[in-house]
């Protein structure tokens, strides 16, 4: 069965030095996710984070600030919620909403997103996060993200089991960044993650990336590219032979320059394994601007 396509680049809002907060439209500020939490909600085990169901005003937001404006057109989440009785059980997010000016997380102005296809599913089948996935209008240039938590009769708001979002940043943020480029699309700029498909087990594929520095005055120096791959089934090398490993190290990339080819394999493990990667994340991070 073939996967349903990604509309927009996952963001890493747990490295980007974004913030994720849960704020009480009362009581401010309850909870700011530390970095290993925003990792495990931004991961794929649906393994919740809470911050407590002692929040009982049901009047709360997850925000989430980015550092600089971004356009964000996609997003899948699911709460955690405990009832009255005791029972656990996952919720939807509503009322999602960003913001141009926000300070806070409260002042300034929020729009609402139009969401043609409705919120995602309060699911934690395997893989809903990405079926379940939602695309929306609406939310270009923001700096802030939020979205309300339950307010059910009965239940209390408790937590995340994930959230990812998927977007970008908008023109003209960030001049001084590293693009990674489709060597295989006349080095188009990715729109979209780099998506293998439906890989049989135990079978490979390579593909073909570059790097960018968008710099118009700064070589970007000590560049090192590294795959974040937990199941170990995404590697790279500057060969299409090999030998292929979790990094590789660029001296120094010059303004307005593209690396040479980065070759990056795909392997799924050998059955009876059942499941392959399902993002694996290549990083690019600058040593030195200058």
């Amino acid at each position: 069965m073939p996967y349903s396509a990604i509309p927009d680049r996952a963001i890493p809002y747990h490295i980007d030095g974004s913030v994720v907060v849960f704020m009480s439209t009362t009581l401010g500020v309850l909870k700011t996710f530390s970095a290993a939490e925003m990792l495990e909600i931004n991961d794929f085990d649906f393994t919740a984070v809470n911050w407590g169901s002692s929040v009982l005003d049901n009047a709360g937001n997850v925000v989430v600030f980015f550092p600089e404006l971004r356009d964000i057109s996609a997003i899948f989440a699911v709460m955690d919620v405990i009832f009255v009785s005791g029972a656990i059980s996952p919720v939807s997010m509503t009322n999602l909403q960003g913001s141009a000016d926000t300070t806070n997380g409260v002042d300034g102005t929020w729009v609402n997103a139009t969401m043609t296809a409705g919120y995602p599913p309060n699911t934690l089948l395997l893989d809903d996060w990405r079926k379940g996935l939602k695309t929306f209008t609406g939310l270009t240039g923001v700096k802030a993200i939020r979205f309300a938590a339950p307010t059910l009769t009965g239940i209390y708001a408790d937590g995340l089991y994930v959230l990812h979002i998927y977007g970008h940043k908008t023109a003209g943020q960030t001049p001084d960044d590293i693009l990674f480029l489709d060597a295989e699309d006349a080095d188009a700029e990715f729109d979209s993650p780099l998506d293998f498909g439906d890989r049989p087990a135990g079978t490979s594929v390579i593909r073909q990336i570059k790097v960018r520095n968008s710099s118009a005055t700064l070589t970007a120096s000590n560049l090192v590219v590294t795959v974040v791959d937990p199941v170990d089934n995404i590697r790279v090398s500057d060969a299409v032979g090999g030998p292929w490993t979790t990094s590789k190290t660029f001296a120094s990339l010059a303004p307005v320059t593209s690396s040479a080819i980065i070759y990056v394999k795909c392997e799924t493990l050998a059955p009876p394994t059942p499941l392959g990667p399902m993002r694996a994340p290549i990083e690019a991070v600058v040593g030195a601007w200058t």
